[in-house]
């Protein structure tokens, strides 16, 4: 009788788990195109890691239980619950990065570095010149407009003032982000010679002037002073209430026919108005070094151009890489986003975005309303900042 033989053992792989915290609009999920590109890739991760485990969780992007919120909770009472890996907007990264609750990208990794990333994108991973992320993608606005009106798509002051109305857009908004472009295409600067906040008053006041002669003309209504964001005046133009409007390019998107709607760069005084990026970066929390390359490892396979694009154009948003626009598989919104590349540069850090933004945001209202002059208001906006 042969001898019985136990058979050995099946080596087993080690048991690993990586957890990633994503806001809302990254979540994987079978409802969205880019939630099952998503849950597709990091499923297909999973399988080439034998034993890994990948638990994700979506967090708020802002409030009491925002990604940033809750990071700094955690790390401050319950470290043993952080994230391995984290999506963060330019505002949470610079906080995260101040406090010391994210890793330097350098110290795990080769940072990001053109011509391989975009330039925004390397600036956008950057907190005071050392590189704290690996870029994602960047939200961005657009001008949306009823194409089964205009006749071509308004690309200067002159075609929105003297086309079709009404024009809106988020008068409101204390980030003053349409201002804010408007501004930066005349070659307006936001700071003086020693880096302090500042306003040149010459394009400032011929911003709003501009606003001043939309309204005065009827083109740009009296209800935009009560739009606080692009997604209100998206909706203007999305339902019927509106000729053209400011958007972003995530909400519009979807929508664009080339038919009844569709979108093209904010224009300004003769050129393509400035698109400012809110970029998005992956950031990693834990200190553990083998647990750091496995999110090193992810990041890398997540911004790879096969799913880099495809997953960037599904969510409305701009990619960080060349490479990643020329995946994108629809070749006239790929059109779109590289006009959009072509005249961008990074919304202004949060810091001085919280100082300049109410200022304008004041300063349009103003105009808009009636209360002020163009030139008046300018010179307040101006002073309000040297003298806060």
């Amino acid at each position: 009788m042969a001898p019985f033989l136990t058979p050995e053992p099946t080596p087993q792989a080690p048991q690993r788990r990586l957890t990633v915290w994503l806001a809302p609009g990254f979540a994987p999920s079978p409802d969205t195109a880019a939630g099952q590109l998503l849950a597709e890739r990091l499923a297909a991760f999973e399988a080439a890691h034998p034993g890994l485990t990948l638990h994700t969780r979506v967090k708020a992007r802002s409030g009491p239980a925002g990604l940033l919120e809750t990071l700094t909770a955690a790390f401050l009472v319950a470290p043993n619950s952080l994230p391995d890996l984290v999506t963060l907007d330019r505002e949470a990264l610079h906080a995260a990065a101040v406090k010391s609750m994210i890793v330097p990208l350098e110290t795990v990794r080769l940072a990001p570095a053109s011509p391989e990333w975009s330039e925004h994108a390397v600036l956008a991973s950057q907190v005071d010149g050392m590189p704290f992320g690996l870029p994602l993608a960047s939200e961005a606005d657009v001008l949306a407009y009823r194409a089964d009106i205009y006749g071509s798509a308004p690309d200067d002051w002159s075609q929105l003032l003297n086309g079709p109305r009404p024009f809106v857009f988020p008068a409101n908004d204390p980030s003053a982000g349409f201002t804010l472009g408007q501004y930066l295409a005349l070659g307006g600067t936001l700071t003086d010679a020693s880096g302090r906040p500042n306003l040149a008053i010459r394009p400032l006041t011929d911003v709003l002037a501009y606003y001043d002669a939309l309204h005065d003309s009827g083109v740009l209504p009296l209800s935009s002073t009560q739009m606080t964001s692009t997604l209100e005046s998206w909706a203007a133009v999305r339902d019927g209430r509106a000729a053209s409007a400011t958007a972003p390019l995530s909400a519009a998107m979807p929508s664009l026919d080339n038919q009844r709607l569709a979108a093209a760069p904010v224009p300004s005084r003769s050129v393509p108005g400035t698109t400012l990026l809110r970029p998005w970066n992956w950031s990693i929390v834990t200190r553990d070094p083998s647990q750091q390359r496995l999110a090193s490892q992810l990041m890398d396979w997540l911004s790879q151009p096969e799913f880099l694009g495809p997953w960037t154009h599904a969510l409305g948003l701009l990619p960080p890489t060349p490479e990643a626009l020329q995946a994108w598989p629809d070749a006239e919104d790929a059109g779109l986003a590289a006009s959009l590349l072509a005249a961008a540069q990074l919304a202004p850090e949060p810091d001085l975005l919280a100082i300049l933004g109410p200022v304008l945001q004041q300063a349009t209202l103003a105009v808009i309303s009636g209360r002020e002059s163009p030139q008046d208001a300018a010179a307040a906006a101006i002073e309000a900042i040297r003298s806060p």
